[in-house]
Formats: C-alpha cells, structure tokens, sequence
C-alpha cells in the first residue's frame, strides 16, 4: 500500500515510519524509483545490483564509479570499450580497474601492442591514447613506441621500422651501421650505404678504405691495393710506376703483362708489348736473340713420311721417305746460333749449309749460308749429322746408326757390303769385297775377270804404242848429241876450274844452311808477330822499324805501283 512511482514493486522510500522506509542500502526501499529496472544498490555507488537492469553493477559488493572497461576484439584485432558500471577506477577516466593497462593515468587506459610501461604510475607511457600522456604512435608494433623526430620511424632503433637516428627527421636507416644515414636525401647521407666505411668527406662520405691508402674505394681503382689507386686509361693497370705491376703506358690502354711491361699495347695477345715485341703480329713469337729473323719461342711435333700422307713426296729423293721422321716446327731450333734455325732430324744440328762441297740432295730442306755453323750433313737423319770424308755417308758407325761410313777418311761411294769404301768399277761392292775390283760386271770369287786394271792404265791401242816408241828414241839421239857437244866445249876447262868449283860449293852448302836457318827463324818471328807474341820476336833478333823507316817503305811501294812511261805507251 505505499507509494511505488517507477511501478518495480518496490516502494518509494520515505513512506514508513521513522528508521523505516529508506533506500537501499540503508533500507529496503528502491533506491530507484523512476528506473524500473533497479531498486538496490548494496554498495552506494549509484548503479543498481540488478545486472541485467538499466547501468547494472559489475561489483555491486565494492562501491565503484566505473562506467566502462576495455575489451579485446578477435575480429579487428583491437581493443573496444564496453559498458562496466559501478567498479574501481582509481585514475577516475571512466575505465574500471579491472583490465585497464594504465589503472593510475586518467590519460591512459588501453595498451593494444602491450608496450607500455609505467603502468601504475600517475603518468604512463605508450598508452594508446594519442592525446594521452607518452602516447604510442605505433599502437599495433610492441617494438616502437615514441618518435622524437617524427619522421615516422621508431626511436628504437632494434625494432621494426627503427629510426637510427631518432633525432634526426631526415634519416632514419643505416644499412652497413656506420653512423651515416642511408636517405640520399637527408642530412650527412651515405654514398656507401651497402658498405661500412668511415670516411667523412663529402665526396665519398661513409665509404671504406678497404687499403688504407687515403683514397676511399669507390674513388679507388684498386681499392685492395694500397700502392695504386688511379687507373687513366681504364685497363686495370695502375698509374703509379713505383710498382712492379705499375702501367708503363698509362695514358693508353693496353694488356701486356711480360718483361716487365705492363699495360701497353699488345697486338697479338702474347703478353708482350708491341714496343719489346721483335714479332707483334704473331702471338707464338716475340723475342729473336740471334736476329736471323726467327722466333726464340721453339716447339714442334714429330711426324713421319706416312704421317704426312701425300706431302711425303718432299722427301721422294731420299731412301725410304715414308719412314723418314722429321719435324713440323714452330720457331727457332738454335736460338743463339744466327746461321740456324731449322732442325728437322732434331738431332742438334742444324738444317742450313755454308756451301756446296759437301754431298746434298736436291729435297734436303735447309738454306745455303755464308759461314754456316753446327751444319748437319744428313738433315733428315736423327742418326748422322757429320760426313769428314765427303762421300755421302755419316761417320756415326754406331748402333742403329744409318748408313754408316765404314771407311772414315777415304771417300768411298760403296753400299752393296759395306757404304763409304773405294769402289773402283762403281758397281756399288768395296773393292775389298770385290773379286774383280776393276770391272764393274763382275765381282764374286771364282769368276774371271774381264778388266783388270783401271781406265787410265794399258788402255792404248798398238798403233798408239809404235809411235809414241818411236818418238822416244828419237829423242833420246838428239839429247845424246847435244850432251857430247857440251861435253868436249867445257872439257878444257874443268881442270883449271875445277878447285874453284869446289870451294864454290863449300861456300854454297853454308850458305845454303844459313839460308835455310835464316828463312826458319824468320818464319817463327812472323809466327810471334801475327798472334801478338813481340818479346819472342825479339828474342829471334826481331828490331821494330822507326817510324821514318815504315813511311819511307810506304812511298817506295806506292812508286812501284805507278806504272812508267814505257807502260803507259804500250
């Protein structure tokens, strides 16, 4: 029967006696009473204890002034407020303390990357609350929280997006941490940015110097090479010429690399420059030490006569030219030897000859040379190479040897039994080996012999004989005659003259041996003259003309060479 304005059934207070009638807490009246879906309030904090009624109580035992709480958000990944009525909330932002990130900082209430700190504090930090106190400007990254420089990167340099230079807006990355910042366009940027360096100019600023040398590596054309850094013509040779490598032609590029002559022209790729090269237009040669014009740089390979196939023909004058092993050269085989160069037994002597004299076919390869030394006498074979006698057939007689000469000193032209021996009838057999040495049909035993002298001996006819008999004895009558004559002409006379003709003779003989003495002597003292041995010329009575003497000599030669009058008329 008592008063219940909102209509929940519970009474208005005011309408009991005294003590009586009082709104919850204090009584059992509605403490409500135009809300008709509360009526208690356990605590006094002004929110209802019913919970599902209008701004219902979360902690309807604790008195609170909460009007909402933070909620996580699986769907948008955030946090959301929610209603909360009626709980702690000591900073008195409306957050209860339950769940809040910053219970004690009206400013602060939700921490969505759980990065804040100084939670219980009256001023926190990186709360999600731009206007908060230290808000976090990156609410969704725990690994920043601040940016002084508001560049837009974080003042932790170790997180996501950090900024290496939390003060400077300009930068913020410093990819190689050289303390140079990699924004080409900001303050003190790095020209290096991938590589660490400490250099500060301007010009190559937080660039290594990886050769300490003072020039950084990107100024650097040998950046590893700290006695070059300059290279003017670009072919990767320095220009400094204190070095071993250094550019000997640093204003022209080049790609020689031997005799100590490094970047300069190389016209065919050898490695020596054209300047040294005796050869710059053949890549297999470039030195000629004997200057004959051939390359010091030899090789070769061997072939023979069947090798060659139908070039064998060059040898076709020789015995056995298939067989014949020989050379294809490349280069000089004496390389200090200017009369020689080829080679192509490869037995070590050469190829070239100094005249005629000697027995040659006309395939032979070689040149006829003035004053050709180390000449090999049988230049396509590696067996011989010397012929003393001249005859066609080396003096090498040992193993395998060919064609030796087995009469050494006698040019001999056999070659049936034995080569290099006299063979008189030139059928091939020696004639100690031939039955009939003169005839050139016949030479084994027990055959007659049809000639039996040589060509030049009993080869007259009988006519030829008769005459030439004849002619002797007439002249032997004639001398006969004249000897009598002179006989009896000087007859008369050889008594009285014949003791002068006797000490004439004696004086002959001795002068004859001083003669003789005196003609061996002088022969020694030209001797000594001629190979510069003048104190042994004097020792043999040699006396040096004056010089007045030697002019006087000199004219009277000159005089007898000028032809006389009588010369001149004919």
């Amino acid at each position: 029967g008592c008063p219940d304005s909102d209509g929940d059934g519970w009474s208005d207070p005011g309408n009991a006696a005294d003590g009586e009638g009082l709104a919850s807490p204090l009584g059992d009246a509605d403490a409500f009473i135009n809300d008709p879906t509360q009526w208690h309030d356990s605590d006094g904090d002004g929110f209802g204890d019913n919970k599902s009624g209008n701004m219902g109580d979360e902690c309807p035992g604790e008195a609170g002034s909460s009007m909402k709480a933070i909620e996580w958000n699986d769907s948008s990944q955030t946090y959301d407020d929610k209603p909360w009525y009626g709980c702690a909330d000591n900073d008195e932002d409306g957050y209860a303390n339950a769940g809040e990130a910053f219970p004690n900082d009206p400013t602060q209430w939700a921490d969505s990357d759980g990065d804040g700190f100084d939670r219980n504090n009256e001023e926190s930090s990186c709360g999600d609350n731009p206007n908060g106190n230290n808000p976090d400007l990156f609410p969704t990254d725990s690994s920043q929280c601040g940016d002084r420089d508001g560049d837009g990167y974080g003042d932790n340099p170790s997180g996501e997006n950090g900024d290496w230079f939390p003060d400077d807006p300009t930068q913020w990355w410093d990819g190689d941490g050289d303390g140079y910042g990699d924004n080409p366009d900001g303050n003190m940027y790095d020209i290096c940015p991938m590589m660490y360096g400490t250099t500060n100019t301007d010009e190559a600023r937080g660039c290594p110097d990886s050769d300490q040398d003072g020039t950084p590596d990107p100024q650097d054309a040998f950046p590893d090479d700290p006695f070059q850094d300059t290279d003017t013509d670009g072919d990767g040779y320095g220009d400094s010429q204190n070095t071993v490598d250094g550019d000997d032609c640093p204003e022209w590029p080049g790609t020689s690399t031997e005799g100590n002559v490094y970047g300069c022209t190389d016209s065919d790729g050898d490695g020596w420059a054209d300047s040294i090269d005796v050869f710059p237009e053949d890549s297999t040669q470039w030195v000629d030490s004997d200057g004959d014009g051939i390359g010091d740089n030899y090789s070769f390979t061997n072939v023979t006569g069947e090798m060659l196939g139908d070039e064998s023909y060059r040898w076709a004058c020789d015995v056995d030219p298939g067989l014949i092993q020989t050379r294809i050269q490349n280069g000089d085989a004496f390389p200090n030897e200017p009369t020689q160069w080829s080679d192509m037994d490869g037995d070590g002597y050469g190829d070239n000859y100094k005249d005629n004299s000697t027995v040659r076919l006309d395939c032979w390869p070689g040149e006829l040379v003035e004053n050709a030394r180390n000449s090999d006498a049988f230049p396509l074979r590696f067996t011989q190479n010397k012929d003393a006698d001249r005859d066609g057939y080396g003096d090498n007689s040992t193993g395998l040897a060919f064609q030796p000469d087995l009469c050494k000193g006698v040019q001999g032209f056999s070659f049936e039994d034995k080569f290099g021996c006299l063979d008189s009838d030139s059928d091939g057999w020696s004639d100690t080996a031939d039955a009939c040495p003169f005839d050139p049909d016949i030479h084994l035993i027990g055959q007659r012999c049809v000639i039996t002298a040589p060509e030049s001996e009993g080869s007259q006819t009988e006519e030829e004989e008769s005459s030439q008999l004849i002619l002797y004895i007439m002249g032997a009558a004639i001398a006969l005659m004249l000897a009598l004559i002179f006989v009896a002409l000087v007859a008369k006379q050889l008594g009285a003259r014949k003791r002068l003709s006797e000490i004439r003779d004696l004086q002959a003989q001795e002068m004859a041996f001083n003669n003789e003495e005196d003609e061996r002597r002088q022969q020694w003292i030209n001797h000594y003259l001629a190979t510069g041995q003048l104190e042994k010329a004097k020792e043999l009575g040699y006396v040096e003309k004056a010089e007045w003497q030697v002019h006087m000599e000199q004219q009277e030669a000159e005089q007898k060479s000028l032809p006389d009058f009588g010369d001149l008329l004919g």
